[in-house]
């Protein structure tokens, strides 16, 4: 009896993995056919500007004080998510040391190293946070949505762009240059709305079928 259930368990976990992978790739091919074909244009001409966060010794500016500024870096960014665990802090000197690396809700989050080019939207939870070794695009609200360019960006990911773009034997390096060459569908606002709603409900089954995963597990 206990062997018969076991072998049952184990379909169920491997068909939830499936399942699970089924759905990722269902959101990544309906995103990829979203980004072909059509029109492009450089990132460059939809962005404010794009700049780095703290990358010389920023260790020296951290503090174990509550009280700090707490600090992302690219271990903290994913596709389309950000962690608020864990968190680095600066001293409050440190943080007025940076200012143009300050975040703003709706600025745009790219890693550099790593996992180069996950690409994420600041919540309005970490307005006013700093960042180390990110790359921050700031895009020109009349021309496009910060979510629209960080789901482009996490698309040309997957289409390979941005690892042809990232240099590195070691650990792949996505610069602020390769983020502004970028090619990125010239789409109107309302389309570009379109694209990052059918994501977002895409990333929500994907999440709805890893729980299901975790849960049989």
């Amino acid at each position: 009896f206990l062997d018969d259930q076991v072998a049952r368990i184990d379909l169920l976990i491997g068909m939830r993995r499936r399942q699970s992978h089924l759905v990722e790739e269902t959101r990544l091919s309906a995103l990829r056919t979203a980004f072909e074909g059509g029109k492009t244009v450089a990132l460059r001409r939809l962005l404010r500007e794009a700049v780095v966060g703290i990358v010389v010794q920023p260790a020296a500016l951290y503090t174990d004080d509550a009280e700090g500024i707490p600090a992302l870096r690219g271990t903290d960014v994913g596709e389309g998510t950000i962690s608020s665990e864990n968190l680095v802090r600066l001293t409050p000197e440190g943080h007025a040391m940076h200012p143009r690396s300050r975040l703003v809700a709706g600025d745009v989050l790219v890693v550099r190293t790593g996992d180069a080019g996950a690409s994420a939207v600041v919540p309005t939870w970490a307005d006013g946070w700093n960042c180390i070794d990110l790359v921050i695009a700031r895009v020109d609200p009349a021309l496009t949505m910060p979510e629209f360019v960080s789901t482009a960006i996490n698309a040309a990911r997957h289409a390979a762009s941005v690892a042809a773009a990232a240099s590195g034997s070691i650990q792949q390096h996505f610069g602020v240059n390769a983020l502004l060459d970028l090619e990125v569908p010239a789409l109107y606002l309302g389309a570009q709305r379109a694209v990052v709603e059918g994501d977002s409900l895409g990333r929500r089954h994907a999440s709805e079928a890893r729980a299901a995963m975790n849960a049989s597990v």
